[in-house]
């Protein structure tokens, strides 16, 4: 009974402490309008072809042991930056769109929620991906084509711009330029 109760006590323990970090932080004062000031654009090409599988066979057939380890160590240490800015970006807008939850048009609403599940799917998938990148540090032989396939940043982006075209359309290309 006892080992029941510790387990239960720590499953519930982890959850919050996991939907804290997957909620992110407050951020006073940013609106849709700042979006842009307080985002970082990702380039979703040079993400890509990090986690190409293509990419990794190729350097695996052409370096050395040695200069494999430094490759992996050196490609895991910038998809983790693009995964790290990837879910900054999703916690800013993600405070954002829970404002908008609120609003009193209804596409607006809508739009929001949209864009708040995105949001927070993006963000936990990121969260994951770090800690499975982590992993593979560990355990370098684990294989890198499924680690950060679950990160759909175009999507997202893509219902941010639906709800800054509700919100405000003349920060819709200032906003597509900061994400």
């Amino acid at each position: 009974m006892t080992t029941l109760l510790i387990f239960i006590l720590t499953g519930l323990l982890c959850s919050a402490i996991s939907a804290y970090f997957v909620k992110g932080q407050v951020f006073p004062g940013t609106t849709i309008s700042c979006l842009h000031e307080c985002t970082t654009h990702i380039d979703l090409d040079a993400f890509q072809n990090l986690i190409n599988p293509e990419n990794q066979r190729f350097y695996e057939s052409k370096l050395s042991g040695e200069q494999l380890k430094r490759w992996r160590r050196e490609r895991d240490r910038i998809v983790m930056a693009y995964l790290k800015v990837i879910a900054s970006n999703a916690a800013r807008v993600l405070y954002v769109a829970q404002q908008l939850r609120e609003d009193p048009i209804e596409s607006t609403r809508v739009a929001a929620e949209k864009v708040t599940a995105s949001a927070l799917r993006l963000r936990m998938n990121s969260l994951v991906a770090m800690a499975r990148i982590h992993l593979s540090l560990i355990f370098p032989l684990q294989s890198y084509d499924s680690v950060c396939c679950a990160v759909d940043y175009p999507s997202f982006v893509s219902s941010v711009m639906w709800l800054v075209m509700q919100q405000d359309p003349r920060q819709t290309t200032s906003v597509l330029s900061a994400l």
